[in-house]
């Protein structure tokens, strides 16, 4: 689908993108014909839509309190064209609460290719005593029936592989906590085989105000084969109020923005594009994605594809040039808004001028940024609007769903029948989930890490079945852990001998800042969670 993605330009001297791909020009916008709806302010950063990208939460728990309670979603109309292909979907967008501006920003759908065996199962707001909280979204099992809800599980006792990979072509699956006859049982990593032109997302567990809800691995498309992201934007409240309001998105963040302005943000919860540089937003828990591990050892997966799998050292290097330029202010910051990049422009001097990033691209000009657009028919667009129906239904059953679950039993006024109704009454019996900030260390992931350079094809046949996974090493015994007290102990925790060319840096602390400006010395040894 796509051909390039994160595609290089240069930007300080430095050819700044993910290997093998090449750089687009942005062209200059007319600001008339090309100028979103009155009173909707597209922006040139924010967070990704999570069907597109979400990020690994090391330790899964409740988003923010949000104090103001949600609009209802707009009417959104897919755009008239699409990326080629059969089994592309249009996963509509959805309100996200901005701590910095205290307002909701309306993140976009999506054109989707959904990964191999996977639906996607969308998020909703939950009441609570004292605000609303947010329940992601997630890429389920589609041969799963109804969801399955679990006690919180432990901590992680994963500890890294006890011997060397077997060969260049394995990736280590870390180990995970299974939920078996009302208790926890600890399935031990292992290496598997490395699929080329793939990414692999590890076992993870979601919260919801019911219970945790656990998503088993899974292979995922590149980015630049997931489909065809829309810029997020503030929409004036006056236009929600207006009868027969509907809203199509049509600029498109730039693949080739991505890689130099990617951030894991605060609660793990999703990535973030643009400006979010700087000390106060390390100070905030948004970290870069090239510095992200959610364990002692485990780096962002897409880190780990486009880094170990495909980038090398030069690439990385050059990476961290750029972000800790613009941290430090040595490298000028991306716009925040299509109206500041269209400014910049205008200006002929800055068209040609690399050193100003430009997030944004017209969904007219998507030709310049590689992608192969199909017009969406008379005939789709029924079958369009039936599956947005379908997926707000899903996402307001679900909600319904943990409400009755969660809420105390013996009372009957449980939630609220349509959590998007801006008129509902009464008040949600929910219990309000523990509130904790999640700021992530600034790690050195080390870069004298051997490549390999086996060739990774330009294109994926999605409808291409992916082989089952087959452990390659013998794991240990499973560890076990009673529940539903969580202060019990597991039993001791299996204590693996490292070789002497493996090391550990030191892990994740919750508390410490990121400070994206410090040097970062390439002399770390060999991590795992990636290929060897």
């Amino acid at each position: 689908m796509l051909q390039r993605i994160l595609a290089g330009w240069l930007l300080g001297g430095l050819l700044v993108g993910l290997p093998g791909l090449t750089a687009a020009q942005n062209t200059p916008l007319d600001p008339l014909s090309n100028a979103p709806p009155k009173g909707v302010e597209v922006q040139a950063r924010g967070p990704l839509h999570e069907a597109f990208a979400q990020p690994m939460d090391p330790q899964p728990q409740a988003g923010p309190m949000i104090p103001r309670e949600p609009p209802a979603p707009i009417t959104e109309l897919p755009p008239d064209q699409k990326p080629q292909g059969d089994n592309v979907q249009w996963i509509p967008g959805y309100w996200q609460w901005d701590q910095e501006k205290s307002d909701f920003l309306w993140i976009s759908g999506s054109w989707r290719v959904p990964p191999p065996g996977r639906q996607w199962v969308p998020g909703h707001y939950q009441r609570m005593d004292d605000g609303w909280q947010w329940v992601p979204g997630f890429w389920n099992n589609a041969g799963q029936g109804d969801l399955s809800y679990q006690p919180q599980p432990p901590a992680s006792v994963e500890s890294g592989p006890s011997v060397l990979a077997p060969n260049g072509d394995s990736i280590y699956n870390p180990g995970t906590w299974i939920y078996r006859d009302q208790r926890f049982v600890w399935r031990p990593g292992y290496y598997m085989d490395y699929r080329p032109g793939y990414v692999w997302n590890p076992a993870r567990y979601y919260w919801t105000p019911a219970g945790y809800l656990f998503n088993d691995g899974y292979w995922d498309y590149p980015l630049e084969d997931r489909g065809l992201l829309f810029a997020p934007a503030y929409i004036d409240p006056t236009l929600l109020a207006q009868p027969g309001f509907y809203y199509t998105p049509s600029y498109v963040i730039d693949p080739g923005f991505l890689a130099s302005a990617l951030f894991v943000g605060p609660y793990c919860r999703n990535y973030y594009f643009g400006d979010w540089f700087g000390p106060g937003y390390a100070r905030a828990g948004f970290c870069p994605w090239i510095d992200f591990r959610y364990g002692r050892f485990c780096y962002d997966p897409l880190y780990c594809y486009y880094r170990f799998g495909r980038g090398g050292l030069a690439w990385d290097r050059n990476l961290r040039t750029v972000f800790q330029g613009r941290a430090s202010g040595a490298l000028a910051a991306p716009p925040r808004t299509l109206a500041q990049q269209q400014t910049l422009l205008r200006n002929p001097v800055n068209v040609g001028n690399r050193n100003h990033l430009m997030p944004l691209a017209h969904l007219s000009n998507a030709g310049n940024l590689g992608v192969r657009l199909a017009p969406v028919s008379a005939q789709q667009r029924p079958l369009l609007q039936n599956q947005v129906q379908q997926m707000r239904a899903l996402s307001v059953q679900r909600h319904n769903q943990e409400a009755r679950v969660a809420s105390p039993p013996g009372l009957s006024n449980l939630g609220h029948t349509n959590p998007y109704n801006p008129n509902h009454g009464g008040a949600s019996t929910l219990m309000r989930q523990p509130e904790r900030v999640y700021s992530p260390n600034h790690v050195n992931p080390g870069a004298n890490i051997p490549h390999h350079s086996a060739a990774v094809p330009s294109a994926v046949h999605h409808a291409a079945a992916i082989p089952a996974i087959q452990p390659r090493m013998v794991t240990p015994a499973l560890v076990h852990h009673n529940t539903p007290a969580h202060t019990a102990h597991y039993s001791a925790p299996v204590h693996r001998s490292m070789p002497a060319s493996v090391h550990h840096s030191a892990p994740v602390h919750r508390s410490a800042p990121v400070h994206h400006s410090a040097p970062v010395h390439h002399s770390a040894p060999a991590h795992h969670g990636h290929r060897r």
